[in-house]
Parts: structure tokens; sequence; C-alpha cells
């Protein structure tokens, strides 16, 4: 009996074929896969498979008939994994900070169907029963030749990654959202898809505010817009990228709107006005909604995103909304650069932030503009966190710090939000390199 996986090693956004052969014919199968992230927690999931008349699996074919999920899915046993740990305090996020380390998924094949994932768990941490097969899979984030240059000059933290072609490349800088450093993955991965990508920490490290809720100075990044336009491995002619998520999105939105050199912007689950923290820009503030979080002494999950809209009285509008952020010198006033390219992603069961009501008004606001270049894509049953393509769904995540530091609810439905992050990380793709990449003028 052999399992194999084709490719392996392979890029975490790339698909795999896996395949058992040599079963019995017809034969009850179940399957449990793990990967470690930490010395207390794990990632788990499990799927039941009946072998064909000639005794094999193909899982790229054959339908799950019970598990983690069901249906015919390639990538099933990757994007279901849930967190698991004795001690539920000790559950940690999938995506760590630092140097992406490729993520290693132990499968393991048993002889029938096992209803419960406690009993394959000790089975298989525990080694008390024999498999009927086993297998490694490796992810990578950092594909084989891409650079990885550590960035800490003017001021800047972050890392810069550089496909492994020859060069120039379209450049855009990430940010993530309510993560203090620097977090590296997505950046990885925009270079193994032929983009220079600098990810920018801006908080939570030295040099930088401390709290996501400090004010954030958008002269920051335009340092990290003038490394990129002056790299010799980025092509700038058509002007740079934004790429974000959650408090960098609307960071991503002062850019715009304040700095020279910005193509296009990636937005994803935040607003469209300053939250957690004043943003400045010059002699130019952008203030503080100044929202009263109510945060529980409790460790379960708490969905924050409906404090943001606290201060709106229970009769109000769309209009009323944005009249409301206006009064209070809140909103960003992106739609007004109409060189700039827009691609909202949201997440419309967003319970950190309050996406589903902010993604309206930013498409309400470039609307009424007559903004001539916009793209707003909205996904139903998904969450907060929009990871790359077969990352796990995230339900809730702890937010360190002031004026935090609880576990906040993300929302989501797991088979739903996995989907929408493989639609997303394409469409956001093919996005980028519409917008940055030049086009060849005819001299016909």
């Amino acid at each position: 009996m052999a399992v194999q996986v084709t490719p392996n090693p392979s890029i975490f956004d790339e698909k795999i074929q896996i395949t058992i052969s040599n079963l019995i014919p017809f034969q009850d199968i179940t399957i449990f896969t793990y990967v470690p992230v930490s010395q207390f927690c794990h990632y788990e999931s499990f799927a039941q498979y009946k072998a064909s008349k000639s005794g094999s699996v193909n899982m790229c074919a054959d339908a799950c008939i019970g598990g983690s999920y069901e249906g015919v899915e390639p990538m099933g046993l990757i994007w279901s994994v849930k967190a698991f740990a004795e001690n539920k305090r000790k559950i940690v996020r999938f995506a760590q900070g630092g140097y992406p380390q490729p993520v290693i998924y132990y499968l393991i094949v048993y002889e029938g169907r096992i209803e419960d994932i406690a009993t394959l768990r000790a089975w298989a941490l525990k080694k008390t029963k024999a498999p009927l097969a086993s297998a490694q899979i490796t992810k990578l984030y950092v594909a084989p030749g891409v650079k990885r240059i550590v960035v800490r000059e003017n001021g800047l933290v972050g890392t810069l990654f550089l496909p492994k072609e020859k060069g120039p490349f379209p450049g855009v800088i990430n940010l993530y959202g309510g993560y203090p450093g620097v977090l590296e993955m997505k950046s990885a991965l925009h270079a193994a898809n032929g983009i220079a990508s600098l990810t920018l920490a801006y908080y939570g490290v030295e040099g930088l505010p401390k709290h996501v809720d400090d004010t954030q100075d958008v002269s920051y990044f335009e340092k990290g817009v003038e490394f990129m336009t002056q790299h010799p491995q980025v092509d700038s002619r058509n002007g740079i990228g934004v790429v974000s998520i959650c408090k960098g999105s609307i960071l991503a939105l002062a850019m715009a709107t304040c700095l020279k050199g910005i193509k296009c912007v990636v937005w994803v689950n935040n607003s469209v006005n300053a939250v957690c923290g004043d943003i400045k820009y010059k002699d130019r503030v952008f203030h503080d909604i100044g929202v009263e979080f109510d945060l529980p002494q409790t460790s379960e999950p708490i969905p924050i995103g409906s404090d943001y809209l606290n201060f709106l009285p229970p009769d109000f509008t769309l209009k009323k909304f944005g009249e409301e952020l206006q009064s209070k010198n809140s909103i960003v006033p992106f739609h007004e650069q109409q060189h700039v390219s827009y691609l909202f992603i949201a997440g419309l069961d967003d319970q950190a932030c309050p996406t589903k009501l902010t993604v309206q008004l930013a498409e309400l606001m470039l609307m009424k503009s007559k903004h001539p270049d916009y793209k707003v894509v909205k996904y139903e049953k998904t969450g907060h966190l929009i990871e790359p393509p077969f990352s796990p769904h995230a339900p809730s995540y702890f937010q360190p710090g002031k004026p935090f530091h609880v576990h906040v609810s993300c929302g989501g439905e797991t088979t739903a939000h996995c989907k929408a992050q493989e639609d997303a990380w394409k469409v956001h793709l093919q996005f980028l390199k519409e917008k940055l990449v030049p086009t060849v003028q005819s001299k016909l």
C-alpha cells in the first residue's frame, strides 16, 4: 500500500494530487492529517473514503464521504485543518511571523470508517495503532530560487521577496493588520507568482509605533514606496501596488490618497475611515472615530466588529454613516484619486470589522465620484482573515496589546471561507498584473 503526493514539495498556493493505491477493492479508509505549529498546538483534519474497484483512492476524482469536508476536494485535507490544543489558551494562529518555514503535513491512513477525530489523534500522536500507510506533504511559502532580503534602512522594517526569474518585476507593498512585526508568507507567495513584494511592519517593533492604536504617519510608508520605485529589480513605470488586510487596508487607502507612485490598491476587510488610531501626513490628519470597545474579561472570542458602529443611531442609513464619518474628519477620500485602481475584497460575515457596511460605503463613494477603475468582490459566509489559498479558516485570532488583548471572533463558515480564499487569491493576482505590468505600445 502506498501514498503518492505530486508534486511534493509544492508551493503553498499550488494544488497537489494525492493518490492511495494497493487497497482492497471498495475498502473503507480514514485519513488523519495533522501539522504542528507550536509545542502545544497542532492543526488537524480527517476524511473518509471508499476505494474503487481497482483498490485506489484519487482525491482529485473521488468524493470524501465523511469527516472534515465532503465531496471531491483535492486539497480538502489541507484547507480543512482546525486548531487543537489540550489547553485552548495555547491555540495559536496558523500563520507565524518571521521567516516562513516549510509547512509539514503528516498524513496517516487507517483502515475502516473512524468517526471520532480524538481517536485518530490518539492513534497518530501516541502511535497506539499501526496505520495502513503514511506520508509527509511539504508546502513551501518560499519557492526555490526566490530571493529574501531583510530591509532595515531609512527607518523601514520589512522583508523584500524577489522572483527567481530575471527582472525587473511588478512591485507591491504588503501590509498586514493587527499583527506586530513582519508577516512574510503572502509576500513570499507574491514572488513565487512573479511579483516583487515588500512586506512592511508598521508597529510593535523597535523604532515604530508601539501599539496598533498609536498614530500612523504615512511618511513612513512613503519611504517604502521610494524604496520600491528606486529598486533596480522593480519595474515601477506604471507605479506600485499595495496589498492590504484589516488595519493595513485603511493605511493603504491613506497611501493612495496622500502619496505619488501608487497605481493600485487591494483592500481586504476593514474600513474607509481612520479607526484604531489617527493617520497623518504632513499637515493632514484623519481622525480616529473614537470607538469604545466593549471587551469583557473572557477567553472566548469576541465579535468586536459590531463595536465600531456603536456611535450610530438606530435609524442610520448608508448616507448618514458617510456623513457621520465626514463630520469627524475620519473618512479617507481615496475615491478622489482617479488614477488609482482599486480592488475591494469583502468577507460578508466578518465579525472583526464592520466590512459588510463599509464596503457598501466604499462602493457608493467610488460610484458617486464616477471613478473609472474599481472592482468590488463580495463573498458570502466569509470571515475576516482572508489568507492565501488552502490556508485554514481562522474562526478567531488573538489580538495582542492595547486596546484589545483579547481573542477576536472572525466569522465565516469553513468551506465557504476557504473557497473564497482560493478565488480571492486568483482575482488579486490577476488584478495586480493587469494594473502593474506596462503594456507594449504598437509602433504602427
